[in-house]
């Protein structure tokens, strides 16, 4: 039931593929809807050469054009004394769309954020990471520079974070700072969505995969889960789906459609 895809490359820039390009690697990879993590301005990778940021980029995008897929460009940025400058760089010497790139960890500093919210304003994505449960924090200062709120994302990605992360870092937004879950939750929903370019995703509409988390509206626990259609957790309970026929765990499955049961 759960929907996984992934980028191609890594920190280095050129970056590393398994095709030897990253347009072949979308192209011929289903899962790769994009290049990155690029890194800029970080320590663990040497500052791209504005050429070949560029030429990973615009391979991303040409290559999604062709596969018919996202193209994005993820882009992490550390906390070297350039910040931005690369990519300010890049989009002032080559044609590009600023809404291609996806710029994460940008809570490092309050001058990387405010570099993040003019970036935000031409139209890129911008992320928080929850790195030192100080998300609250870094939402509230992005809000109080009028950054765009439909340009923010929210991820677990910063120091290999489980996704689980990003539902306890919600409850304690709401629980505990104060701030209300529909200002909240696109953050973590649609506005990835968009970020990512998955039309079928962070909504519920006709046509889009059923992706449904129910839960408890004053203790924040989870009760059900549904991914494309498959109940993967009922009452607080993991429905196992497709059992391994050799396994001698005991599962409680749940929610299984049979073929003679009329469809949803």
């Amino acid at each position: 039931g759960l929907t996984a895809y992934c980028y191609t490359g890594g920190y280095d820039c050129p970056p590393k593929t398994l095709t030897g390009s990253v347009r072949d690697d979308l192209i011929y990879i289903p899962e790769v809807i994009g290049v990155g993590e690029l890194a800029i301005a970080d320590r663990r990778a040497p500052e791209p050469e504005i050429k070949d940021l560029a030429k990973a980029c615009i391979d991303s995008y040409v290559g999604g054009m062709l596969a018919n897929k996202p193209g994005v460009a993820h882009i992490h940025v550390g906390d070297g004394a350039r910040r931005m400058q690369s990519l300010r760089d890049l989009m002032e010497k080559h044609v590009v769309l600023p809404g291609n790139f996806h710029i994460t960890h940008i809570g490092r500093s309050e001058a990387l954020i405010k570099e993040a919210v003019e970036m935000a304003r031409q139209g890129c994505y911008v992320d928080l990471d929850l790195w030192d449960r100080d998300f609250s924090y870094w939402y509230q200062v992005y809000k109080e520079l009028k950054g765009p709120l439909d340009q923010l994302t929210v991820s677990s990605d910063a120091s290999k974070g489980p996704p689980a992360d990003l539902w306890y870092e919600i409850k304690a937004c709401v629980l505990q700072h104060g701030f209300k879950l529909e200002e909240l939750l696109k953050h973590f929903t649609s506005n990835t969505a968009r970020a990512l370019k998955l039309s079928r995703k962070g909504h519920l509409a006709v046509g889009c995969d059923a992706d449904v988390a129910v839960f408890d509206k004053n203790t924040f626990e989870m009760k059900h889960v549904i991914s494309r259609g498959q109940i993967l957790m009922k009452d607080g309970k993991l429905n196992f789906i497709n059992r391994p026929p050799d396994s001698r765990r005991e599962f409680d499955v749940y929610g299984i459609r049979k073929e003679e049961d009329s469809k949803i």
